[in-house]
């Protein structure tokens, strides 16, 4: 799969942003993380501070993406 966007190094330093729509309210969740590795199918994260908002955000918008 080709990409449109140049690949992430290991170490960088990302911002994580998700919007999810809550109460008719789109609340967005922000998180850092740091790049731990670059496979063809995505990245490894470990995130900096997460909190338990920004978790559940996460794993809501993770399973909703699922195919």
């Amino acid at each position: 799969m080709a990409s449109d966007h140049p690949a992430l190094p290991p170490q960088a330093l990302v911002e994580l942003n998700i919007a999810l729509p809550t109460h008719g309210k789109w609340i967005i969740q922000q998180s850092n993380a740091l790049v731990i590795h670059h496979a063809p199918n995505g990245y490894g994260l470990m995130f900096k501070d997460l909190r338990l908002a920004g978790l559940q955000a996460l794993a809501d918008f993770l399973h909703t993406a699922r195919p």
